[in-house]
């Protein structure tokens, strides 16, 4: 039963016991601080304040005897009491008057007493089972977010490894076609290029055969490069440079969902090299940061090191104009900071999709 309740049905209950014992003007003054007191039962809930306030309403009633009347209201108060020599403390009041109201008055306030108690002792066991099933249904919430988080996470996880299982299968598909039909067509485009040297006249069947070897190297040619740069995973191979590089410590955050084209992966991927290369031979740093981020318009790459270069070369070297070069032939920005430590960013816009190509 809830709290409210349990109040209003002692308050009721000693109402009744109430009213036939007092009559007059004054006689309303118990009820309503016993109302009263109901109120900041419900207000305050179970403070330490609360406690105090039903413990003096137990005093009170030693010197006005009325208030006894109403002593199960303070006695479901003080049932949550720490100092539990105050729940035998309610009864004094009711020991000191007895005589006053008769010996069944006093029985049935004794039993109201009781009551009060042991509606407060539901009331808390409900509050305590109300609180477990609330914590309960808290972790719950909590461990099916992890589970569906770490599911999510697994999902992507093995997208990802199936994405890169066939990237290294276009890629070994690659080689064994440069190493096997290549080197096969090679062969024979020099052994018709001999022929047709020691022929005495123009044979246009070999030079048509030569023709054709040549135009099928190309379109071979082709299919290899197209091969090998799908291949290439942006993720993996800057990977690869860092787990390489052991000058000092390197923290890499990737978030990309959708691969850049194979020009922006190149390009990142030389400027990643590149800017490793000049921070093991020209910086003091000791952590070394790199960020590549997926935007809605756009891809990012940051590198930065904490190192104390306070100052940007006025004449950039080799290597710092061809990572200018290689973002600005893609309409691509490139910055370089010397603030709190030397940073290079790098951002190119991707590519527009028409509504064709959805």
């Amino acid at each position: 039963m809830p709290r409210l309740l349990s109040r209003g049905l002692l308050l009721l209950l000693c109402l009744c016991a109430y009213i036939p014992f007092n009559e007059g003007v004054y006689a309303v003054v118990p009820f309503i601080i016993a109302l009263t007191l109901c109120a900041l039962g419900e207000y305050l809930a179970n403070s330490s304040f609360l406690t105090a306030i039903a413990a003096l309403y137990s005093a009170a009633c030693l010197f006005y005897s009325p208030l006894v009347f109403f002593l199960p209201i303070a006695g479901f108060d003080i049932w949550a009491s720490k100092p539990k020599w105050l729940r035998a403390a309610v009864f004094l009041p009711l020991a000191a008057h007895f005589k006053s109201y008769g010996y069944a008055m006093a029985l049935l306030l004794f039993l109201y007493i009781l009551l009060a108690w042991l509606l407060k002792h539901q009331a808390l066991a409900e509050a305590k089972q109300t609180a477990d099933i609330n914590a309960l249904r808290d972790s719950s919430r909590e461990l099916a977010t992890s589970l569906l988080e770490k599911h999510k996470a697994l999902i992507e996880k093995q997208d990802y490894e199936v994405n890169l299982a066939t990237l290294r299968e276009r890629n070994r598909i690659a080689r064994e076609m440069h190493d096997t039909i290549g080197h096969l067509l090679s062969s024979a485009i020099l052994q018709t290029g001999a022929l047709i040297a020691k022929s005495s006249n123009n044979n246009q069947g070999l030079l048509n055969l030569h023709s054709t070897l040549k135009t099928g190297m190309d379109n071979i040619r082709g299919a290899i490069h197209n091969l090998h740069d799908e291949s290439v995973d942006l993720c993996s191979e800057l990977e690869a440079l860092i787990s390489a590089f052991t000058y000092c410590s390197v923290q890499f955050d990737y978030d990309i969902l959708n691969s850049p084209d194979v020009h922006t992966r190149y390009a990142f991927i030389s400027i990643v090299k590149e800017a490793l290369s000049n921070i093991a031979k020209h910086s003091d740093a000791t952590l070394v940061r790199i960020a590549v981020h997926e935007h809605p318009a756009l891809y990012q790459l940051i590198v930065r090191d904490n190192g104390t270069t306070t100052e940007i070369p006025t004449n950039r070297g080799l290597g710092l104009m061809n990572m200018n070069e290689r973002i600005e032939s893609l309409n691509g920005v490139f910055n370089i900071s010397a603030k709190n430590g030397f940073e290079l960013f790098a951002s190119v816009k991707k590519p527009v999709v028409s509504e064709q190509e959805v």
